[in-house]
């Protein structure tokens, strides 16, 4: 026996969609970005910074919070003829967004997976103005560290990558090479050239 949804429910199913489904108001988003980077403020004030933690093969990578926009599940990435290549893969839409993509493992050097990972993920940051959508194996926390825990980079990091890197941090899940975003975007940019 099948029973038809009430209209009470319908109604209340389309307002809770209606409601959920709208834009947000012009300035809130932009009110949000503004207190999350006040505290971001606060913490390199106090010696602290935040990094966003995330996995290339077997190495981990930490990118400051400021220039990480959102993540997102890996999607189709669209080549662009005489441009694509190993670490510019091309154009990605994302909530209706064109972004360049890359290959961090091909920028690092690192062996990439001959199979898709569900863990794999679109990570996107931002600075100076350029947004690119990074495709990682896996995105695991977002962590803050006293400026005292950052150290030396290791020898563990490998030579393509220590070039983008400016120091190691210690976590639950083992050491992270801290990504310099400065170099990080030059590196992105020589790609596309």
């Amino acid at each position: 026996m099948t029973t038809e949804p009430r209209s009470d429910d319908r109604r209340a199913t389309d307002a809770a969609s209606r409601l959920l489904g709208r834009a947000p108001p012009e300035a809130y988003l932009e009110a949000w970005q503004r207190a999350l980077k006040e505290r971001l403020g606060e913490d390199e004030r106090a010696g602290r910074f935040s990094v966003g933690l995330f996995r290339l093969g077997e190495e981990l990578f930490a990118v400051p919070t400021e220039t990480v926009v959102e993540v997102h599940p890996l999607a189709p990435v669209r080549s662009v003829p005489g441009r694509s290549g190993d670490v510019f893969r091309g154009l990605v839409s994302l909530r209706g967004e064109i972004h360049l993509c890359a290959s961090l493992h091909a920028l690092f050097r690192i062996e990439e997976a001959l199979t898709r990972d569900e863990e794999q993920r679109l990570l996107v940051v931002q600075a100076g103005g350029a947004t690119w959508a990074l495709i990682v194996d896996a995105v695991l926390d977002f962590e803050r560290f006293d400026a005292s825990e950052l150290l030396d980079a290791q020898v563990t990091v490998t030579k393509s990558a220590e070039h983008y890197t400016d120091g190691v941090v210690r976590t639950p899940s083992g050491s992270a090479a801290r990504i310099d975003p400065a170099r990080l975007f030059e590196g992105l940019a020589r790609s596309v050239q």
